[in-house]
This record gives structure tokens, sequence and C-alpha cells, in this order.
């Protein structure tokens, strides 16, 4: 049996090679092109900030398994990152994004996500694609 301290470290390789991808599909999709920042995983950091047009995307990736809590952490974390970046940038119009992999998105966790105005990057074997939070 893995250590915990083990499988927390594979996580983050796995999160971190997964915002890698990430930034390459953000950066080949935004027109002008706009930086996108990705950070390191340290305590309440944002993975990354992506500004589209107008937007500034709040991005949470997750290495996401079957029957974990780590769809609650992700919505979690992109609420109160949010909240904190908007108090140091009031101006900028944000948006919540988690990226994730395509073989843990279930319809309930999709449906959640829209309806709290969640992005969801999807990556497949294909690239990313984004489910879009639908207007209610």
């Amino acid at each position: 049996m893995e250590r915990i301290e083990e499988i927390t470290s594979k996580n983050k390789k796995l999160e971190s090679n997964l915002l890698k991808l990430f930034k390459n599909y953000a950066e080949s999709q935004t027109e002008p092109k706009f930086p996108i920042r990705v950070y390191e995983s340290r305590s309440k950091e944002i993975d990354a900030v992506w500004k589209r047009g107008d937007l500034t995307f709040i991005i949470e990736a997750k290495i996401i398994e079957a029957k974990s809590t780590q769809f609650y952490e992700a919505i979690g974390q992109v609420f109160v990152y949010e909240y904190l970046y908007q108090k140091v940038y009031p101006n900028e119009k944000t948006k919540k994004g988690i990226v994730c992999e395509e073989h843990i998105i279930d319809q309930e966790f999709l449906s959640f996500c829209s309806e709290k105005d969640i992005t969801i990057f999807v990556r497949t074997k294909n690239g990313f694609y984004e489910h879009e939070p639908k207007n209610y």
C-alpha cells in the first residue's frame, strides 16, 4: 500500500503535467495572444490565471480518481481563489474554471458546475474541450 505522501507527490506531478498541457491549449485558443500564468501548487495559490478577451479565468487543475472528494475540493478552491483574486484585482471580470481528465467527468458534476457558472476544461486524447455553463 502506498503512503499518503507518495500518493500526494504523484498527484502533484500529474496535475503539473495536466497544467502544462492546458497552458498549450489556452495559448493556442486566445486571440490576441494573452499569457497564461501557471503556478507551482502551494497552499492557497491559484493553479493558473488565464486572460481571454475581457475575462480572467481562475483555474484549478485536478487529477480526480474514482470515488474521490477532489471534485468538491476543486469546486471549493475556485470559489475561494476567485474571491481572493477579486480582492486584489476588483476591476477584472473573472470566471471560474476547472481543468480535469475526461474519464472522471460525470453528469452530476457537470450540472452543478453549469449552475454555479464554472467552466470545465476537459482533457481528452485529442486535446481539450470546454463545458460551458448554461444560462438559466
